[in-house]
């Protein structure tokens, strides 16, 4: 029976990981018809940020259910300012985008998609005319101000909108559950951990999914959001605009609690090629965590600890006891990990990068202490309450 235990708790830690990745966890039609770049991975939902494709709301949501969904449904402020965050990562103009809310069928009554109301926690913005207007029955999510603006539904018959000059097109965004396959082990890891602990950990990785409270504050006020991404119990900064040496990156990380990212598992490492490709198309390869500069062929961690390299590496530009080549980035191109020169002090420069070997790069930070102390607490708690229950029994 212990056996069997470990087995479904490694099985459900497998699929939480894997639920992370677009290929694993999107409709497949969808992945093949649209780039991965478009696609963002939350918890049990699959999100698609169609935002080069400008239509009016009842096509928006056809589309979406084409594939066996929706328009994005944001119930939680935890959800919408996920999404915010996610639509701040393209390029700018940032659009307003459909989301499944509308009040079509009964004047005011304002429902999602799925036909339940809506909790409003006072996130609307009536300044382009109001909730009773028969004009606008349909919503969309402004990233700029953060709210939800009414506009009409389609451009046959109805007022246009004020933002939108001509007609009610605008990009969407849509939701799909993630494939029956991860449905089935998450199911499993329910059963095994509980109902109270499962709910539990799922508010915890909810308050983890926020830029805000989980990264370093300083960081996030001097970067801005939109080159953060947080996953599980990490937060990691995209700072593609700045091209600098590896030890140049590797100091910039450090000075906010951090280390240059290190994918130690595969799942990781198609994450962060996942997030890199959101951002604007050169795709760079990114400094990562890794390096050989002690011991010519012995390729460690930031941390210190052994490479496992799950045949990630790739040597067409030198080999691994090439001495002028100890540092490693991330391609998002094929994928792969390169050597490149540390710094361009006496240095054999990249065959990539002419002249330099100056890069963009990621950092990585635990989540922040005011999380960690949440979950101490949690603990802290849990342990007063046992010790209570059992000195109660004693008496007993």
């Amino acid at each position: 029976m212990i056996f069997i235990s470990c087995g479904i708790f490694l099985l459900a830690l497998t699929a939480s990981s894997a639920n992370q990745t677009v290929k694993n966890s999107c409709p497949e039609k969808a992945v093949k018809t649209v780039e991965n770049k478009y696609f963002r991975v939350r918890n049990d939902t699959c999100f698609l940020f169609m935002t080069y494709d400008r239509v009016v709301y009842e096509t928006a949501s056809d589309k979406c259910k084409n594939d066996g969904g929706t328009l994005a449904m944001p119930k939680t402020k935890d959800v919408n300012d996920f999404l915010i965050q996610e639509m701040r990562s393209f390029d700018r103009p940032w659009w307003p985008m459909w989301i499944g809310m509308n009040d079509k069928d009964v004047e005011g009554k304002i429902v999602w998609e799925d036909g339940t109301d809506v909790n409003a926690w006072g996130n609307f913005d009536w300044t382009n005319g109001g909730l009773f207007d028969p004009a606008e029955d349909c919503f969309a999510l402004d990233p700029n101000n953060e709210k939800w603006h009414d506009y009409g539904c389609s451009n046959t018959g109805l007022r246009t909108t004020i933002r939108i000059t001509g007609n009610a097109q605008l990009p969407f965004i849509c939701q799909y559950p993630v494939t029956e396959e991860q449905d089935a082990v998450d199911q499993i890891d329910q059963v095994d951990q509980g109902d109270k602990a499962g709910q539990g950990d799922q508010g915890q990785d909810s308050a983890n999914q926020t830029v805000e409270n989980s990264c370093p504050e300083k960081a996030v006020e001097t970067v801005g959001n939109k080159y953060f991404r947080v996953r599980n119990d990490t937060c990691f900064l995209f700072m593609t605009y700045d091209r600098v040496v590896y030890e140049t990156a590797s100091d910039k990380c450090k000075s906010n609690g951090g280390t240059l990212a290190m994918p130690k598992t595969k799942d990781v490492n198609d994450f962060l090629i996942q997030e890199i490709r959101s951002f604007d198309r050169s795709w760079q390869p990114m400094w990562i965590g890794m390096n050989d500069k002690d011991v010519e062929g012995k390729i460690v961690w930031e941390d210190g600890t052994d490479v496992n390299a799950w045949g990630n590496f790739d040597w067409t530009n030198g080999g691994l006891f090439g001495p002028a080549e100890d540092c490693f980035a991330l391609d998002p191109n094929n994928e792969k990990w390169h050597d490149y020169g540390c710094s361009n002090t006496g240095l054999l420069t990249t065959v990539r990068i002419t002249g330099n070997a100056q890069l963009p790069f990621i950092c990585q930070y635990p989540v922040r202490q005011e999380q960690d102390a949440v979950d101490q607490g949690d603990q802290g708690q849990d342990s007063v309450d046992d010790a209570h229950n059992d000195t109660v029994d004693d008496d007993n």
